[in-house]
């Protein structure tokens, strides 16, 4: 008689080192881990799955079996199932051995079938607990561990007295592992783990889109924007030759051995004011009284200021010799018609602006400015200006990013509070991402129970791109892509924030927008105290520059200390496995 025989995938447990996320619920190439395995199990079995309460996996498609033994582990899981699921038999797999080898699982149902024993794998003789066939002939020594409170599953095997088979993994090929942590999960689904920062920010380029979009505004709008256009110029500037001062043109030969002994004296034959014109050409021994900025008539070749004569009206005396074209502005000596003064994708900055309308230009094309969002997380939080509770805080992280966007010129910005609820900050990020271009988290992204940010990307389908960067503060950064929207997840701690923001932040801006002006600048600088303790890690200290030397902030240098931030204008980049640093010693600073 065949042997009937289910498959039984283990959901039980606290999770701890996912964030109590279920890992059942968590995907894996666009399935839950529940349905890749189950999907793998052969056809002719029925599946259950094991849960210690049934509310959480109701959105599942499964037959659930739920946990009679409390406080067990897999061995009351196990339990559960050889009671309530009728089979003879059961494969057991934990529902976080993924990916799930179905050609394995296909074995040892055959291999039970054919001879009715218990079958578990091996590693060189190791037995490996799971997956494996458990049989109710087993049932007398996993109630005898239960009775011993000794819950350990390989020790159900070493205790057996009945006999059951042994299959070595390696002579199959078979390669099974289990996501026990964030970190494993996180590889898993492709994202980099634990990467440097230039790592970390080499992602970003690959995945951050350029804005393209482009609109024409006035000169005055574009005032800090990026021009999206080459502005060439259609006029020489100066249009025309110009005096660039008060005085009087002439010919500079009339004014030779000109003296106040020996004045040279010319007839004052017009009078040119910016903005006016004459046509009269100046012939000998004559002059015209010109402005600043007004056009040199023809025939005259210099300008002698004013106040090197008489300032006569109908006759002016000269009292000293100029040479050709002293004071003489040249047409088109600063800029030729057809030249190319600003360059597509330049800041419209002051200057910028004052050269394009220099040339006439009254509008230009310029790109979107980048729409940025920031969301601060946390149950405790409460906005300025509200009542606390205990054990709750005013939320500072979301002004202290948005300030700092604003210092570096972002003017479209969002920023919102949400709580500590994976669905509703998702749904936040969905509601933004329609139409921001970058979406800053903080809060929410090491391994704590409320560290949800994991949970929100698992919500929204994303797939991480790095988790964790080797440096401090704000170790814990990760980015992830929703649509054509980048998320990145900051650290809640306000310094470890505030290093985001310089680090990942500004250059993700760069990207963004192809302003390299969005970067932090770098110099070199002199310690003036030492800094002794040794860094294992990358660190970045807030820092004092003056001149060219730096000190570390005055006060406490916690993470999430936010009060010596105030002073500090730079970071001191120390590299990772540095001793300590001493006074004289020259380091790195990224300027504020």
């Amino acid at each position: 008689m065949e042997k009937e025989i289910a498959g039984y995938i283990l959901a039980g447990g606290d999770n701890r080192r996912m964030s109590g996320r279920k890992k059942a619920l968590l995907t894996y190439q666009n399935q839950t881990f529940y349905a890749h395995i189950k999907e793998r199990m052969p056809a002719f079995m029925n599946v259950y799955l094991s849960v210690e309460q049934a509310a959480p996996y109701e959105a599942l498609d499964a037959d659930l079996v739920i946990d009679q033994y409390a406080d067990m582990g897999p061995l009351g899981g196990i339990l559960s199932g050889l009671e309530k699921c009728g089979a003879d038999a059961l494969l057991v797999v934990p529902c976080d051995m993924i990916p799930f080898p179905g050609d394995m699982a296909l074995w040892m149902a055959e291999q039970y079938r054919k001879t009715g024993r218990p079958v578990i794998p091996c590693v060189k003789g190791r037995i490996l607990s799971f997956p494996g066939i458990y049989t109710k002939k087993m049932w007398p020594t996993l109630k005898q561990m239960e009775e011993a409170k000794d819950y350990r599953i390989r020790k159900v095997w070493e205790t057996l007295r009945i006999p059951y088979e042994k299959v070595p993994v390696e002579d199959h090929g078979w390669k099974i592992a289990n996501i026990n942590s964030e970190e494993d999960y996180s590889l898993l689904t492709g994202a980099k783990i634990n990467i440097s920062l230039e790592e970390a920010l080499k992602i970003l380029e690959q995945h951050i889109t350029r804005i393209t979009d482009t609109q024409v505004v006035g000169l005055i709008e574009a005032v800090g924007r990026r021009t999206a256009q080459d502005l060439y110029s259609p006029i020489d500037q100066p249009p025309f030759a110009r005096s660039p001062l008060d005085g009087y043109a002439l010919r500079s030969e009339d004014s030779k051995g000109a003296s106040p002994e020996n004045s040279a004296e010319l007839n004052v034959v017009d009078e040119i004011l910016a903005g006016s014109y004459s046509p009269r050409r100046i012939g000998p021994k004559e002059a015209v009284r010109i402005m600043t900025g007004a056009p040199i008539p023809e025939g005259a070749d210099a300008v002698i200021r004013q106040e090197d004569t008489d300032y006569g009206e109908e006759m002016v005396h000269i009292f000293k010799q100029v040479n050709p074209y002293d004071n003489y502005c040249f047409q088109g000596e600063d800029y030729q018609a057809g030249a190319c003064l600003v360059h597509k994708g330049e800041r419209m900055n002051a200057a910028n602006t004052a050269l394009a309308a220099s040339m006439g230009y009254d509008s230009v094309a310029v790109f979107r400015e980048p729409r940025i969002a920031i969301i601060a997380t946390g149950d405790e939080l409460r906005m300025p200006g509200e009542d606390l509770e205990a054990g709750q805080i005013y939320t500072s992280n979301q002004f202290l990013l948005a300030g700092r966007l604003m210092e570096l010129g972002i003017a479209q910005m969002t920023t919102r509070k949400a709580p500590d609820a994976p669905a509703k900050v998702a749904a936040c990020i969905k509601e933004l991402a329609e139409n921001h271009d970058l979406i800053i988290t903080s809060g929410g992204v090491s391994v704590g129970k409320k560290d949800i940010m994991h949970d929100v990307a698992e919500n929204l389908g994303c797939r991480k791109l790095f988790w964790r960067i080797r440096f401090k503060p704000g170790t814990p950064a990760m980015a992830f892509m929703y649509d054509s929207t980048c998320v990145l997840c900051l650290s809640g701690n306000p310094f470890g924030a505030g290093a985001g923001m310089e680090l990942l932040v500004r250059p993700a801006l760069s990207y963004l927008t192809g302003d390299a002006g969005f970067l932090a600048k770098e110099e070199s600088a002199v310690m003036s105290e030492d800094f002794p303790k040794p860094s294992k890690m990358r660190r970045f200290l807030r820092a004092v520059l003056t001149g060219e030397e730096v000190r570390l902030s005055k006060g406490l240098a916690s993470s999430g200390v936010l009060s010596t931030l105030k002073d500090c204008n730079c970071m001191i980049d120390i590299p990772a496995g540095s001793p300590g640093l001493k006074r004289g010693e020259e380091v790195c600073v990224r300027i504020l």
